[in-house]
């Protein structure tokens, strides 16, 4: 008995075509919110890293494994090849109680530790010695530590950084201490206001020491402005604030 020979039936040109386009449409449509949720998913990764640099090196001081502690923004580079960074670094007991003894140089100056706009800066000398232990960044020929303890995180050039009132992105510096009589700032985060310090205007100024501008943002890189800015309208804008105290927060706005 002879079987009988089914029939195999194809797609035709023009339905494939048709499905091609239906394919084609729907990828279009999900393209642009996935482009979206990859650029916010940057900038939160971003400001997450960047939270982490502050949060990590703050914990550091509370273990008691430094005494004292500061993160940096800072760049190398300029123009297009300019590279933003955040670094933390840290000091040891040794090194801080040699410079909370030495509260006047020989010439019954203050020593830059006693003040207020020089106690956060990178390069903290007394006798001649850098009194930073570990430091998170190389720079001025200095070998960056290998320890876990600090860290530089590079901001990628899909993503800016700012700081509110900033409108031209420069360095800055914030210090910890364990109590907070230590906190202090310097750069792009000493605000031009002052507030009552609890040494009664330790720093030298009138009525008290400079206040800390305690926040700055993350955001999405839009080619144009220098620095994230709640005034330009970059996308994904994520903004992390602290205390003296290392209480981080962050969140996104809108």
């Amino acid at each position: 008995m002879q079987m009988q020979r089914k029939k195999i039936k194809g797609f035709s040109l023009i339905e494939l075509l048709v499905v091609i386009s239906i394919v084609g449409i729907i990828s279009t449509l999900g393209f642009g919110p996935f482009q979206k949720w990859r650029a916010d998913r940057i900038a939160r990764a971003g400001a997450v890293k960047v939270a982490g640099v502050i949060q990590d090196i703050y914990s550091q001081v509370q273990r008691g494994h430094y005494s004292f502690a500061q993160f940096r923004v800072h760049s190398e580079g300029s123009g297009d090849d300019k590279t933003w960074f955040i670094s933390s670094y840290g000091m040891e007991t040794e090194n801080f109680t040699t410079l909370v003894r030495n509260k006047y140089d020989d010439s019954n100056n203050k020593t830059e530790f006693h003040i207020f706009e020089q106690r956060c800066k990178t390069d903290l000398m007394f006798d001649g010695k850098n009194m930073w232990d570990d430091k998170g960044y190389d720079y001025a020929g200095a070998a960056a530590s290998k320890k876990l303890t600090v860290s530089s995180y590079e901001i990628d050039d899909k993503l800016s950084i700012g700081v509110p009132g900033i409108a031209l992105l420069a360095e800055g510096t914030v210090c910890f201490s364990k109590d907070g009589s230590y906190y202090a700032a310097g750069g792009i985060f000493l605000s031009n206001s002052t507030e009552e310090d609890e040494e009664g205007g330790e720093s030298g100024m009138v009525g008290g020491e400079p206040s800390v501008i305690e926040e700055m943002y993350v955001c999405q890189a839009d080619g144009v402005a220098n620095s994230c800015s709640l005034s330009v309208g970059q996308k994904n804008f994520y903004s992390i604030k602290w205390s003296r105290f290392g209480n981080i927060d962050m969140q996104k706005l809108n």
